[in-house]
């Protein structure tokens, strides 16, 4: 700046001089190439001016230029566009030049800057650093400062709007006033020191934007290749209230730190950043570097604990998220933060060992990495690049309590339809994400929990316009357990929330870790409804299943499909943990031992709280049919009819008074208050003819009977003593019996 005003200096005395001694009537364009040299001569460096040139000598000397080139094309330079000033008379005849209310509609400074920041400056006359030259008001339109890197060509501005400049000698001090992007910046120096630095205070903001304040001392190391300036001192930035109006930070902010110059960058040392009030806010300390180079600026900080529910709580704190969320800050220069902090306070719970790295700038915030534990004895981390919904990268999730992380999830906004399926054990999972909205894809999907391994592909297209959101996954299992997999009504209410298509193919399957067998499932959605195409089931402990149907998202529907089994138990076994308190128990050895091969209905949709579930085809080598009905989550009633041509197949004896006859059962069970069922019975065992007088009562915590009465009647009771395994005598015995149960403790007698 001392430069550029030593040679209007220059530039003004020499057009007084000619000014002095020709007419006012003579047309100094016609002499503009002894202009141009005597500029250049006084000025000490290359000079060219173009357009009109008017001088005035009357009452106050004046020049005005329309256009003026100061140094070389290729090094520092200054331009200036329509240049005028007057001159003080009586400091003219005291040998100084006092500029008077000068303006410039435009003045660009163009620098060169080398790799370690030094400025390649022409020389300054020593009598302008005297006090030679002195400004008393200079008004500039728009000042711009262009900064040009000589290894790659590439140019970084700043521009300033309505400067003022007074000044009483090159060497200050120096008073500046102007706007940047708007915000109103001051600027005051004083006289150089012994050392020759020069104290510097800038200010600027206040009001609606945030207000900075530097105080500065500035100092020149001189060498060959130029001038680097070093900057040494404090600085400190406050916004919000009470220092802010409605328009600036809605929440108090304060920033200090002890700064100093590094070639083209400034360090900050000892950073401190408050955030909200004393009480309800948080200290984070780190450092900083602003590199003009790059141009950046990066900060590193940390904290102990932030309480985030209190800070979201406080005045103003509903603005300052909505800003966040629908108008992110994005100033001129990427601002990139590592932030470290102990513990946060969120929606009711505490967040731990939190780590992030991101950007904001011109193009919107970017994440590169996050890392927490959150709930449930978690962690989540992800990293790659990505802002504005936009992401590319990894992300690894492990949680012990699922349940616990999906409740948290869903309280702080989350909105996958994904986080409905967090339950059941322990897990860990990672998987590569990109992410361009409306779509989300998870590739290389690798999935622990249990002993079991999840591998896949998901793609996840959230709503375009009228066109409703949808998940598509293609996945493979190996070692899972039926018993701990989400219910089909939670598929059933993700179905409801998206169009669904999930195939999947796992092997090694379990049902309460017994078991070993292939699973293939083909579902999809459509609208609200879902649709399992195919759920094919092989050698799943011995049982054999094929269904298909549709459910919808409260549980109504229909699965229909047929089951085979070399043993029945296996399947009996999936029935009571999908029903546990249906009477289950009350199934003869025989059941339990025997093959079968049903056709399945399933009204409602197996796991759900209403339904029905109804069997029907061979059981044990007999005509079966037998029907589950559930209410409220509850077993409401059950009814078991089974037949056989061959009693011996039950008793598994071939005895002559047994084998080739038939016998028959039913069975109905019928909810009778919180903890008991009904149960009724009749049935016919090769002769012996059995039916309920008063109905049994079954107690459900311990699967006893108890408090029920009983008629057996028979002309022959020698086959049922087969049945209790007692060798019958040559002659036939009729009977007629009573048989009444009551509880002694845990047992029926």
């Amino acid at each position: 700046m001392r430069d550029i005003l030593t040679v209007l200096a220059v530039l003004l005395i020499l057009a007084l001089t000619a000014a002095v001694a020709a007419p006012p009537f003579v047309a100094w364009e016609a002499h503009r190439a002894a202009l141009d040299r005597g500029i250049a001569r006084a000025a000490g460096m290359e000079a060219r001016t173009e357009g009109a040139v008017a001088i005035r000598l009357l009452p106050t000397p004046r020049i005005r230029l329309e256009r003026l080139h100061l140094g070389p094309e290729e090094g520092p330079s200054l331009d200036l566009a329509d240049l005028a000033s007057e001159i003080a008379l009586g400091a003219l005849l005291r040998g100084e030049v006092r500029f008077l209310n000068g303006e410039a509609e435009r003045a660009e400074l163009r620098l060169r800057l080398s790799p370690d920041g030094r400025i390649a400056l022409p020389p300054v006359p020593a009598e302008a650093l005297a006090g030679q030259v002195a400004f008393e008001d200079m008004a500039i339109g728009q000042l711009v400062l262009t900064g040009i890197d000589p290894a790659t060509g590439r140019t970084e501005q700043v521009r300033a709007e309505a400067v003022r400049v007074s000044g009483a000698s090159l060497a200050g001090p120096w008073r500046a006033t102007g706007r940047v992007g708007g915000i109103p910046l001051r600027l005051a120096s004083g006289l150089p020191g012994r050392d020759g630095a020069v104290p510097v205070r800038i200010s600027g903001g206040g009001g609606a934007a945030p207000r900075l304040d530097l105080d500065l001392r500035l100092a020149f190391d001189h060498s060959a290749a130029g001038v680097a300036p070093l900057v040494s001192g404090t600085g400190r930035l406050v916004a919000g209230p009470p220092g802010s109006d409605a328009d600036g930070v809605p929440v108090p902010l304060q920033a200090a730190a002890e700064i100093r110059s590094q070639g083209r960058s400034i360090a900050l040392d000892n950073l401190t950043v408050e955030i909200g009030e004393a009480t309800r806010g948080v200290r984070l300390t780190g450092s900083g570097v602003v590199d003009a180079g790059a141009p950046a600026i990066r900060l590193a900080l940390e904290g102990r604990r932030l309480d985030l529910d209190a800070l979201l709580g406080a005045p103003g704190a509903a603005e300052l998220r909505a800003r966040l969320v629908g108008d992110p800050p994005r100033p001129p220069w990427p601002v990139t933060v590592d932030l470290a902090l102990g513990s946060v306070a969120y929606a009711g719970e505490e967040v731990s060992d939190l780590r992030l790295a991101g950007r904001l700038g011109p193009e919107g915030p970017r994440l590169e990495r996050l890392a927490l534990a959150a709930p449930g004895q978690s962690t989540i981390s992800i990293a790659g690049d990505g802002g504005t919904g936009a992401f590319s990268g990894e992300a690894r999730i492990a949680s012990r309590e699922p349940d616990r992380l999906g409740a948290f999830l869903t309280r702080i906004g989350a909105s996958s339809p994904l986080i409905a399926l967090l339950s059941g054990p322990a897990f860990e999972a990672r998987a590569a994400i990109v992410s361009s909205p409306p779509l989300v894809t998870l590739r290389d999907l690798r999935l622990e929990t249990g002993g079991a391994t999840v591998t896949g592909a998901l793609r996840y297209t959230g709503r375009d316009g009228g066109a409703p959101a949808r998940l598509d996954a293609q996945i493979a299992g190996q070692g899972l357990d039926l018993a701990a997999l989400p219910g089909l009504d939670r598929i059933a209410g993700l179905a409801g929330a998206v169009d669904l298509g999930l195939t999947l193919e796992a092997r090694d399957i379990r049902v309460g870790g017994a078991g070993s067998g292939r699973v293939v499932a083909r579902v999809v959605s459509e609208g609200a409804d879902l649709r399992i195409e195919e759920l094919q089931v092989e050698d799943l402990a011995g049982v054999e299943a094929r269904v298909s149907g549709r459910l919808m998202p409260d549980g109504s529907g229909r699965i229909e499909g047929r089951v085979r089994a070399r043993r029945a138990a296996p399947l009996l076994d999936l029935l009571a943990g999908l029903a546990p308190d249906a009477p289950l128990a009350l199934a003869p050895a025989f059941v339990r031992e025997g093959s079968l091969d049903l056709a399945l209905t399933a009204d409602g949709g197996a796991g759900s709280r209403d339904g029905r579930v109804a069997l029907r085809g061979t059981l044990a080598d007999g005509p079966f049919e037998g029907e589950l009905r559930r209410a409220g989550g509850a077993t409401e009633s059950l009814s078991a009819s089974l037949r056989t041509a061959d009693s011996a197949r039950w008793l598994g004896q071939a005895h002559p008074l047994v084998a080739g006859k038939p016998s028959s059962l039913a069975l109905r069970a019928v909810r009778a208050g919180p903890e008991r069922l009904s149960v009724t019975a009749q049935g016919e065992l090769a002769g012996l003819r059995a039916a309920t007088v008063r109905a049994f009562a079954y107690h459900l915590p311990d699967g006893v009977l108890e408090g029920g009465e009983a008629t057996l009647a028979t002309s022959d009771l020698r086959p049922a003593l087969l049945l209790l395994r007692l060798a019958p005598g040559a002659a036939p015995v009729p009977a007629d019996l009573r048989l009444s149960l009551s509880r002694a403790g845990a047992v029926a007698t």
